[in-house]
């Protein structure tokens, strides 16, 4: 507990000031007798009406550390990051079920198609102490780590794409990408700087383009400026139509869904990330989707039939 009291605290310490405001009306509604102090009783009650439920029956007696009878500053904030950061994770092995405070392993499938996660103690892991659909764990620092990791291989092989999509075009096109190119340097030095490209993107309403984010995204060796290739994926966007989230607002370098009866009817398209349309949490018109290949494949399909059709009469 005490690794998770200084993480608390170094995260309190770094707190915005809406984040703080917000930790502020979490204390006052879990001690409303205002003594900076919080009996159990006090702690009991708003845990059972804000219904935080995972919350494990010893929580208080391990936060409280010299067992006061009473959770103090520290203590409360060290319960605010643990709710808020959803630090109560417990072990899915055979009769296990302990609270993972430090490290464990995490089901890599789950986590990546953003389910519910199956979590692990060392001692489960270790034992092969479990039940579980998916066999491929990692720990939770190397998990943290591979996340950003598959990412840049989405952005790469996107950006291959789009340097093929370049190579592979009339002249008249890469002329025009490299007039492109020239009106977004505005100081000649061959490189894009963040303010040139938030220049170019707030000027042209591309409003989903306009954070660092995005640049940082199509600045895939991390040189702080863009080259002429790491444009060339800025056009390819705008002509190809990568999509972003519907839901989600993220740049999907990789397979998307498409609201099909969008597509066929020619409105805006609605399309979403693999992890915003697998947790179902978006708000569509329509329920028909099928993803960048299967649509591609739809309407080659329906291109065939339309031409035997055309024969037959």
């Amino acid at each position: 507990m005490e690794e998770m009291r200084g993480s608390a605290m170094a995260y309190f310490a770094n707190f915005s000031d809406d984040q703080r405001q917000l930790y502020e009306s979490f204390a006052s509604l879990m001690g409303r007798d205002g003594d900076g102090k919080v009996s159990y009783r006090e702690y009991s009650e708003f845990i059972r009406k804000q219904g935080y439920y995972d919350v494990p029956p010893n929580l208080f007696m391990l936060l409280d550390k010299n067992n006061r009878g009473y959770l103090d500053f520290e203590e409360c904030v060290t319960l605010f990051y643990m709710i808020t950061c959803n630090r109560f994770l417990f072990c899915g092995g055979h009769k296990c079920n302990s609270h993972l405070l430090g490290l464990h392993f995490q089901c890599v499938q789950c986590y990546k198609v953003g389910k519910k996660t199956y979590n692990l103690c060392s001692t489960c892991y270790r034992d092969t102490n479990f039940n579980h659909e998916h066999s491929d764990f990692l720990d939770n620092y190397d998990l943290l780590q591979n996340k950003p990791r598959e990412a840049r291989n989405r952005m790469e092989e996107f950006s291959k794409t789009a340097e093929l999509y370049y190579k592979r075009s009339s002249s008249d096109i890469q002329e025009k990408a490299k007039t492109f190119f020239e009106s977004l340097d505005n100081n000649n030095d061959k490189k894009i700087s963040l303010d040139e490209f938030l220049g170019f993107v707030s000027e042209g309403g591309h409003e989903k383009m306009s954070d660092r984010g995005f640049f940082e995204a199509l600045d895939k060796d991390g040189k702080g400026y863009l080259e002429f290739m790491d444009v060339m994926g800025l056009c390819y966007i705008n002509k190809s139509g990568r999509p972003f989230c519907g839901r989600c607002d993220e740049f999907i370098p990789g397979m998307y869904f498409t609201c099909s009866k969008c597509f066929e009817d020619g409105n805006n398209l609605f399309s979403l990330c693999p992890k915003c349309i697998e947790d179902g949490k978006f708000v569509h018109e329509h329920d028909q989707f099928l993803d960048n290949y299967a649509l591609l494949e739809a309407k080659r399909l329906e291109g065939i039939a339309s031409k035997h059709q055309k024969v037959r009469n």
